[in-house]
């Protein structure tokens, strides 16, 4: 690690690259830049902890005990946040395509990859969630899947089991004339709308 003892050095140093200190091995390795350090992969794997564990500490934990190497609730709660943020501003970006289409649209039958004898099945609901903010608020939920994707059985106690097998979902907080969007970018992303 390269680090300016004179104040002259840490102001070239600041000047040249931005940083206070520099990490040569890190640029050799074209990882400076990198967020977190890290690679995408892990940075992926440490946020689908953090938003499956009950809490940032336990994702900490856990992940400790599956790499052996040492991580904190902090380190998990702004790796999440920060692919919560590209989700989210892709989702936000889908939404505001599905809204242009929407004024646009041409429904061409020819370029639908899907079989037209398909059941497209199409659900919506809420639930209202305690935000820890002054209010409950409101979570929309849209799911989409093929009928043909229904796995179906017979149980031993008579009763038919089912279980879907492929299916897609959005869900969103917030007012419902913003959710449709983001439901219809769901639709015309799974070829329902042309």
């Amino acid at each position: 690690m390269l680090i300016g003892f004179a104040t002259d050095d840490a102001k070239a140093l600041k000047e040249l690259t931005g940083e206070s200190s520099d990490f040569p091995l890190d640029c050799a390795l074209g990882i400076n830049k990198v967020p977190f350090k890290m690679t995408p992969r892990m940075a992926l794997t440490i946020a689908r902890e953090g938003i499956r564990a009950k809490s940032y500490r336990e994702a900490a934990t856990t992940l400790r005990e599956r790499f052996g190497e040492d991580f904190s609730p902090d380190l998990v709660r702004n790796v999440t946040d920060h692919i919560g943020a590209i989700v989210w501003n892709d989702d936000l970006m889908q939404a505001e395509q599905a809204k242009e289409w929407l004024k646009n649209h041409r429904i061409d039958r020819r370029r639908r990859s899907r079989n037209p004898k398909d059941i497209i099945v199409i659900g919506t609901d809420g639930a209202f969630l305690d935000t820890r903010e002054e209010s409950w608020k409101e979570t929309k939920i849209g799911l989409l899947y093929l009928l043909n994707d229904m796995y179906t059985w017979n149980c031993k106690n008579g009763e038919t089991g089912r279980r879907i097998t492929k299916k897609d979902m959005v869900a969103y907080i917030g007012k419902v004339d913003d959710f449709k969007y983001h439901f219809l970018a769901l639709a015309l992303s799974n070829d329902i709308c042309s």
